[in-house]
């Protein structure tokens, strides 16, 4: 069958590869293509085939000379290559969207002399939830090592000010940087204002998993207590607020109570399960 070698090939190569074929035989040409063919025990592989024409006195194709080489790992390589490239393009976007938002709103509402300290500190925690996820190749963080990374720049994580009990949970890349967002902010509030400033004052946050009706459901609290302390007023329209009250939320179509007694600060977020945790997780999972 003149074309019956085709059947080997790819379904997605066949028209490219049989156009390259009748080329070569119409111009006589030596002929370079590369397609996917069908191993008798591997599946589909990517070959790379030549092929040079031998003429004879009369300039007539006697026969045609050629072979195909394996390349299949170099195709794959470089195909990974370009899906990497792509989800960097992509990640990368997003973060410099984050960090442009951020630079924007904390210009709103700090002075000239402030933005660059407040700015800078934002940048940190950011960071922090960055070098996280690369550390895991973005395939999520897990909650606790997320809270500890970043409250170890303001407590010593011994229990004693900051105590920390949940389920496994392993956070998905954008609840990683929402919610990191959050914890610095609120860890730099308390280490100005908060609990942290008192030798008896510790933070205590917990998270769950419930269920309500078919749904699942996360929520974590932070808590703050101390006694003897004034606290300040909460800035509603500081970029502090606006995190806690509006992009974290958002982010994780949330809701937030965020509030401020006497005994002291407690935030409280409830989202949707699936857009904070990945989905490889399952509840079995979370309790181990």
């Amino acid at each position: 069958m003149p074309d019956g070698w085709i059947n080997a090939v790819h379904p997605e190569d066949r028209a490219t590869t049989l156009a390259a074929w009748r080329e070569a035989l119409r111009t006589r040409k030596t002929y370079s293509v590369e397609y996917r063919l069908r191993h008798i025990k591997s599946g589909y592989r990517w070959t790379a085939a030549k092929g040079v024409p031998q003429l004879n006195a009369n300039g007539d194709v006697r026969a045609w000379v050629g072979m195909n080489t394996d390349v299949d790992e170099r195709r794959r390589s470089e195909e990974h290559i370009q899906f990497v490239m792509k989800e960097l393009s992509h990640r990368t976007k997003n973060l410099l969207a984050v960090i442009f938002s951020m630079a924007r709103q904390i210009a709103r509402h700090s002075g000239p002399a402030d933005f660059i300290t407040n700015f800078s500190a934002r940048i940190q925690g950011l960071s922090r939830s960055h070098d996280l996820l690369v550390s895991t190749n973005w395939k999520g963080v897990p909650l606790d090592e997320h809270l500890r990374a970043q409250l170890q720049p303001f407590a010593a994580l011994d229990n004693r000010q900051v105590r920390i009990s949940g389920p496994r949970l392993v956070l998905g890349p954008a609840a990683t940087q929402a919610l990191g967002l959050a914890f610095h902010e609120l860890a730099t509030n308390a280490a100005k204002h908060g609990a942290l400033t008192s030798a008896g004052g510790y933070i205590e946050i917990t998270w769950c998993v419930e269920s309500k009706g078919d749904a699942e459901i996360f929520r974590l609290t932070w808590r703050e207590r101390h006694e003897g302390l004034q606290l300040a007023q909460e800035n509603k329209a500081g970029f502090g607020h606006t995190v806690l009250n509006r992009v974290v939320p958002d982010t994780l179509l949330g809701v937030v109570d965020y509030r401020m007694g006497e005994d002291g600060v407690s935030w409280e977020i409830e989202a949707p399960l699936h857009e904070v945790a990945l989905s490889s997780n399952r509840l079995q999972d979370l309790s181990r």
